[in-house]
This record gives structure tokens, sequence and C-alpha cells, in this order.
């Protein structure tokens, strides 16, 4: 029997052997249990990604990491209920960490649970009060809590640290906007577009605010930039989300990029981004749906219809994939069928401006003018500032011989600088000329031709040349 002395010297050493064996401390209590989970429903490339995740979850259920890694991906992949347990289990597992309370913060916020998230992200800014991500974070949740001095205090803080990142101006000006204070709201809008570069909800806003300042003109002008660029987005100085955001093996991330750089005009890339796309998940019906589109302006029609035929099968309840197909039946002159397409897309969502007016453009070129109009009204009730609908309301009345009504709306379409533009000059300078107002239509298509130069469109330059040597002759 050993005596008490030589027990006592055991016990420590005997523990610390234990430990070195592998012996780890008893999880912590009240744990959520491990969800039950599959995945059958991903892409394959998404489905391996969560199984090997999910493996390693299974050999080390205690581990703070393979809880939190799954539980990343279950978010990122839209799962946020299954999600859920995982990372609070990584959080409780390891309490110190910031990383697996940054991101039961941001599930919070995902969730619409703005309260838990603004306390959670107080509690990662605890143990990183500089992290720039967690700051901004804070901030949008306060700002959607309607906590606007908090909110303001937080993007204050970090314009100082970091006046380069965008996100500080950003919310900055959303708080000013919503404060009532549109000088300042309009500053720190610029000031955010300036280091962005354009992107549609920053125009969106300084419209508001514009508005809100009696700026009528500058408001349209920027709600005609925000119609172009609805689509961009500009990328974040959050790194904790932008390395979640790189673990994204799904299809969504390329159809987002080929959808931004198509609006761009770079239509050979963003194929090539939805061809990817296809091939990694041959399912995708934000894929397939967008190269209907692409394929049918391109007058590929046959890999068009290949395209609406795998998202009809999948579900033909989108209205995207009924407004491309109709843009595709539209350029074969289909105009039966095209019609048919635009009305089921307006029926599935009756708020679509493009389907009212690519319906109104059909019955145009069905040389039916006036259910065109009828039709342009309507998408210019659902979004006054259309652009293409403007100009296809004032071409329609151009031809009407009412060229006061068309230059008011023609007047709307000229802008942004783009190859579309010089088109829409020449039509308003030709209600100016019809309107004795020769001057101002000499004017327009001055402005005309250097757009037309500028942009590289030289076959609407010619005709531009034309316009102006026949409005000199008038009169001789």
């Amino acid at each position: 029997m050993p005596s008490n002395r030589f027990t006592a010297l055991l016990r420590p050493l005997l523990c610390a052997c234990l430990l070195a064996a592998g012996c780890s401390p008893a999880p912590p209590e009240n744990l959520p249990e491990i969800p039950v989970l599959t995945f059958d429903e991903f892409p394959l490339a998404v489905r391996n990604q969560l199984n090997e995740a999910f493996a390693a979850l299974e050999e080390e259920p205690f581990d703070a990491a393979a809880n939190g890694n799954l539980g990343v991906l279950l978010r990122l992949y839209e799962q946020p209920g299954d999600a859920q347990p995982l990372l609070q289990r990584a959080q409780m597992l390891k309490p110190k960490s910031f990383y697996w309370t940054y991101h039961v913060g941001e599930l919070h916020a995902y969730q619409g649970r703005h309260g838990d998230a603004e306390r959670v992200f107080r509690d990662a800014l605890v143990l990183k009060p500089d992290n720039a991500g967690a700051r901004i974070q804070l901030g949008e949740a306060l700002l959607n809590q309607n906590k606007l001095d908090e909110a303001l205090a937080v993007y204050t803080a970090l314009i100082e640290d970091h006046p380069e990142f965008a996100e500080g101006h950003y919310g900055t000006g959303r708080v000013l906007l919503q404060q009532g204070d549109a000088e300042g709201a309009v500053r720190s809008l610029m000031q955010t577009l300036s280091i962005t570069g354009p992107f549609g909800r920053g125009y969106y806003l300084l419209a508001s605010a514009r508005r809100q300042l009696g700026q009528q003109e500058q408001a349209q002008e920027d709600l005609k930039l925000y119609e172009r660029f609805r689509d961009v987005a500009p990328a974040g100085n959050d790194r904790v989300m932008g390395r979640m955001q790189s673990m994204n093996m799904s299809d969504q991330p390329l159809v987002t990029r080929a959808n931004q750089v198509g609006a761009q005009g770079r239509i050979d890339e963003a194929i090539a981004l939805l061809q990817r796309a296809v091939e990694l998940n041959p399912e995708s019906l934000a894929a397939h749906t967008s190269l209907v589109g692409v394929y049918g302006s391109r007058g590929e029609f046959d890999l068009a219809e290949q395209h609406y035929e795998a998202a009809a099968a999948i579900d033909p309840g989108v209205a995207k994939l009924q407004y491309n197909l109709g843009v595709t039946r539209l350029a074969e002159r289909r105009f039966v069928e095209a019609r048919a397409a635009f009305e089921r897309a307006i029926e599935i969502n009756p708020q679509d401006a493009d389907s009212f007016a690519q319906l109104g453009l059909t019955l145009e070129m069905q040389e039916r003018p006036d259910e065109a109009l009828e039709q342009y009204a309507k998408a210019l009730q659902v979004e006054p500032a259309h652009r293409q609908t403007h100009w296809q309301f004032g071409r329609v009345l151009n031809n009407q011989a009412r060229y006061a009504e068309a230059a008011d709306h023609l007047l709307q379409a000229v802008e942004p600088a783009d190859r579309v533009s010089p088109i829409i000059r020449r039509e308003l300078a030709r209600s100016q000329r019809e309107l004795g107002q020769k001057d101002e239509a000499v004017a327009t298509l001055q402005a005309a031709l250097v757009v037309a130069d500028d942009t590289g469109n030289r076959s609407e330059a010619i005709l531009i040349k034309r316009d102006l040597r026949n409005l000199e002759s008038d009169g001789e």
C-alpha cells in the first residue's frame, strides 16, 4: 500500500499522463445536438465538400473547428437551421474564438435577428476590437434596428481608421438619409461611389437623397444609372465574409458574375461563366435561364432552345425564364409566341417593368401601336424611370405625330451616354424638328455625334451626320 505522500505525488503525474494520451475536458453542458443531415439535394461538388466536412465532424464531434467548418458551409449554402446548432457548438467548445463568435453573429443577422447579432458582434469586438468586418456587421445590425446614432458612431469610427473602406461612408450615407440630412447623405454616397465605382444600390439611395433636396433632374439621372448598374455590387472589406464566400463551390457565384459582366456588354465572358456553372451543376435553373437570354440575343436560337427546355424541366414558373424566352422568340420574329411568353412572365411577376416594355415592343412590331402604348404606360407605373420604355414610348408617339409628348419621354432616356444614347437622341431631334425647334434639334444631334464617336458607334454617326445635313438644308 503506497504512502499518502507517494499518492499525493502520483496523482498529478497520472493526470498529466492521461492528458498526454489524449484525455480531453468534458464538453460544455447544454451543448446542442448535432443535427441529422443529408446532402442529396446539392450538386456533386458541393455534396462532396459537405460530406468531407461531415466526416471530420464524425471523427471529432467535440472539436470546435470540425463543428464550425460544417456550420459555415451550411450557412453558405443557405441551410441556416442546420448551421445554427453547429456554430453554437463551435462557439461553446471554444468561447474565446473570435472566428466562431463572428459566425454566430453573422448567422443571426442572416436570419433577421438583429438584436442577437448586435450582442454577439459586440462580444466579437471584445476579442478583436479592431476587426473591420465585425465593425461593419455591428453597424448593419444597429442600422437594421433603427439605432441610428449608435450606428453612425460605429461608421464614423470606421472612417477614421479606414477612410479607404467604402462601408463606412456608405453606412453613414444610409444613416443620414434616414435622419433627414439629405445633403450629408449625398456627400457620403458620392464618396462611396468614388471608392467602389458604379453600383446599383448606391445610385438608388443617391437618387432618394436628391429627391429630398428637390433635385429632381439629378435624381432622374441617378435612377437611370441605378437601372444600368442594378446587378452590380462592390467588393467588400469584411475578410471573414470574403473567406466564407471563397468556399462556395455552387453555381450561384458564377451566375451572379455572369449577369454582372453581361450587363456590361461582355457577352462572351458571361457565356463562359454560365457554361462553367452548368458543368458544375447541370440542374442550375439560374444558369440555364440566363443562357436562354444571352444565346437568344446573339441569334443562336438552337442553343437558346436547348437551355430553355432544360430550365423548363426544372421549373417553368420562373418569370425571368419566360421573359428570356420572349426575348428569344421576338428576335426570331415569332411574335405570337413572344407575346405569350411575356404575358406569362407578367402573370408570374406583375411588377416586372421589363416584361411590360417587351410586350409593348412585340405589339408595336405587330403594328398594334395603341396596344403597345398601353403596355408602355403599365411599365412606367411599375418603374417610372424605366429607360427602354421612355425610348419606345417616344418613338411610337413620334410615329403618331404627338411630338411634344414624345419629346417628354425621350428626354428621360438620353442618358447615360452609352451606345444606345445616340439612337435616342436622333429620335428626340426628330421631335424637336417637327415642333419647329431647329436650333434644339441641331444641338441634340451634335451631342449625339459626340457620344457616337466616344462609344465607337460608327454606323449611328453616319446617320447623325446625314440628319444634320438635312436640317441645314431645311428652308433653303
